[in-house]
Parts: structure tokens; C-alpha cells; sequence
């Protein structure tokens, strides 16, 4: 599901970023960068005017969220040493926290940015590659900062690494790859279990319980036949 659905959202953003570009970009910009986006600001009105004072409120509201939380720092690594028992860990969490609060109010606002100089046509007409290379730059960074906790490095001479075993299991590769348990020392052990819960069976009065204990019981039947299926498999196909 998420490959069709991935691939669709694809084919949506790329129309979307189709009909800003026209809307936005494809009037030549005879004026600077600065004075188009100051001249944008005096003329926008309706939907533009109210996504502007929109933006501009979550961009206030969560600095001062921020703001607070940073304030009562020393609080939250008290309740997350105290209450919640992390021990010395806390500070290092509450400051994990407060940083990726920062990081996130950082991201809304270069991409405010990034959408109030496409929007106002800063860098529309011949300037309007200039405009695709900043969006494609918040984008990717944006992406490789979000994937970074999932990159894994490993060193691979130490991973492979070769020890004794490796080294005698080389010589012989085609040798000593299965190694089955002995099915009279696996038998033996279902019987030993076996006998344990018949035993407790016995002693047992609640009814429930001992319905219980003859459905283990089948089970380590059921075990059994698996087993000894399996063994004869072995036999025949596998150990040859």
C-alpha cells in the first residue's frame, strides 16, 4: 500500500509545485529580490494575507512554547529523575528534548521563508532557478537530518572479522553446516515433561486447570509427531 500511495503523493506535490510556479514564477521580475517581497507584502490580500497572519501566529506561538519549555528546564529533569526514575539519564534527555524543539522552530521558519519568497515571486522569471535551488536545499537537508538517526555505520573489518571457528569451518565449507539435536535425547526430555504434567494432573481438583493441563498435554504430543516427522526427514534428505 505505502509504494502506490508514496508514488501518488509524489505525482500530487509535482502538480502543486506546477501551479505555483505558474502562478508565481513565469512573470518576468523587473524589480530586486528585496523590493518585490516588500512590494508583496503591501498588496497581498484575501487567502494569501490570511495564510500570511496564520504562518506569522504559529511561528509566534511556538517560539514562545519553546520559550517556556526552556524555562522550566530544571523541572523537567527533576520529574524525569524523580518521578519517573531515569536517574542520570534525565539530564541528558530534558536537553535532547529542548534541542529538537529548537531544531523543529528552526525548520517552520526557514520553510516560511522559503514559501513567502516563492509566493511573493522574488525570484520569478530568469531568476526562477535560483528559486528551485533553494527549495530543493531545505528539502534535502531537511530529509537528511530527519533519516540520520536511522544511518547505521559499521566497521566492516571488525564485523567479518575471522576467529577459529571461521578458520576450521573454511576448511571444509561443505561440511558441518547442521547440526541436529539427537531424537532420543529430545524424546527423552518431552517424556520427562510429559510424566511432570500428568503428575500435576493428578493432583490438581480445580476443573478448569486440569482442562488446562490436558491441553498442554496435547500439545507436547503434538510435539512429539513434529518432531519425529522432522528427524525422518533429516534422515533421509538432509544427512545424506
Amino acid at each position: 500500500f505505502m509504494h502506490p500511495a508514496s508514488l501518488g503523493l509524489l505525482v500530487l506535490f509535482a502538480y502543486g509545485l506546477n501551479g505555483m510556479a505558474r502562478a508565481y514564477m513565469s512573470e518576468p521580475n523587473l524589480k530586486s529580490p528585496v523590493d518585490r517581497v516588500k512590494q508583496w507584502f503591501v498588496s497581498q490580500h484575501g487567502w494569501e494575507r490570511r495564510w500570511n497572519l496564520c504562518l506569522l501566529g504559529l511561528i509566534g506561538v511556538a517560539t514562545l512554547g519553546w520559550v517556556f519549555y526552556a524555562a522550566i528546564q530544571p523541572d523537567t529533569k527533576k520529574h524525569l529523575a524523580d518521578v519517573l526514575l531515569f536517574g542520570d539519564s534525565a539530564g541528558a534527555m530534558a536537553t535532547f528534548s529542548l534541542k529538537m524543539g529548537a531544531i523543529s522552530l528552526g525548520t517552520l521558519f526557514v520553510v516560511a521563508v522559503a514559501v513567502t519568497l516563492l509566493v511573493s515571486g522574488a525570484f520569478a522569471g530568469r531568476l526562477a532557478g535560483v528559486m528551485w535551488l533553494i527549495l530543493g536545499l531545505v528539502m534535502v537537508v531537511d530529509l537528511c537530518r530527519a533519516h540520520s538517526p536511522y544511518l547505521v555505520h559499521e566497521n566492516y573489518v571488525e564485523k567479518y572479522a575471522s576467529n577459529p571457528v571461521v578458520d576450521v569451518l573454511r576448511q571444509r565449507p561443505f561440511e558441518q553446516r547442521v547440526k541436529l539435536l539427537p531424537l532420543q535425547v529430545a524424546m527423552s526430555y518431552l517424556q520427562t515433561e510429559a510424566m511432570a504434567l500428568q503428575q500435576h494432573t493428578q493432583s490438581v481438583t480445580n476443573q478448569s486447570a486440569r482442562l488446562q493441563l490436558q491441553m498442554e498435554m496435547q500439545k507436547l504430543n503434538i510435539k512429539a509427531q513434529q518432531l519425529s516427522q522432522f528427524n525422518g526427514l533429516y534422515s533421509v534428505f538432509w544427512a545424506q
